[in-house]
């Protein structure tokens, strides 16, 4: 004899499993938009369903860089691991919920990585990183505070320019677009990296022939 269960075809009936150690270690530090982020998805892959960022942030009224923040945030906890399916392509990748109640008492629980370790991986030096600032500090005129030192080591991790493009979407944004926000730095270094601009001279040749 085979037992089944009847499902329902409205997803909004079923309910979504949300672990304590998630409310009681994680709830109260985390961002609010990142918490939206984290329960929307969650909905979603319990129900084995698809969605791309662009669907998360619409359904979020969210900007899609705060939704790949809040995945980078969460991969950083060890909530959630991001798989690229290219590594080449950091922008496209799938999330994978980990199993948090395992991770606490079976051992299995990833150390946190700090933005700056999980980014060198022997690609940027203190030194390097100092100078970056620097060159940053010098095209804006202003000191670097606040998240902005986090966010562009953000940056570098999720779009994979390296220093030098970062220094120049600065100047490129304050002298082009007369703006150097982070937000809107963010924004133009995400629009090079989906046309898979990952160098200078790659970036100098499109603008030749785009801008």
């Amino acid at each position: 004899m085979e037992l089944r269960k009847g499902k329902t075809s409205k997803y909004l009936l079923y309910d979504t499993a949300v672990e304590n150690v998630f409310i009681n270690e994680y709830l109260k530090s985390a961002p609010g938009d990142f918490v939206k982020v984290y329960l929307l998805g969650l909905m979603h892959a319990e129900l084995g369903l698809c969605v791309e960022n662009e669907g998360l942030a619409r359904d979020l009224d969210l900007a899609v860089e705060d939704v790949m923040k809040a995945w980078s945030y969460w991969d950083e906890k060890g909530v959630v691991r991001k798989l690229p399916a290219d590594p080449a392509d950091p922008l496209h990748y799938d999330v994978e919920f980990l199993p948090l109640r395992e991770g606490i008492f079976g051992g299995g629980r990833r150390r946190k990585k700090s933005g700056a370790e999980a980014l060198q991986n022997g690609l940027l030096t203190d030194e390097s990183l100092r100078k970056l600032y620097a060159d940053v500090e010098r095209i804006t005129g202003r000191v670097l505070g606040g998240k902005e030192p986090a966010e562009i080591l953000r940056w570098m991790q999720d779009y994979g320019q390296p220093p030098e493009l970062i220094a120049y979407a600065y100047a490129y944004c304050k002298e082009k677009r007369g703006k150097d926000s982070a937000s809107y730095v963010g924004a133009v270094l995400r629009g090079w990296a989906e046309e898979g601009l990952k160098s200078l001279k790659q970036l100098e040749d499109y603008l030749e022939e785009t801008d």
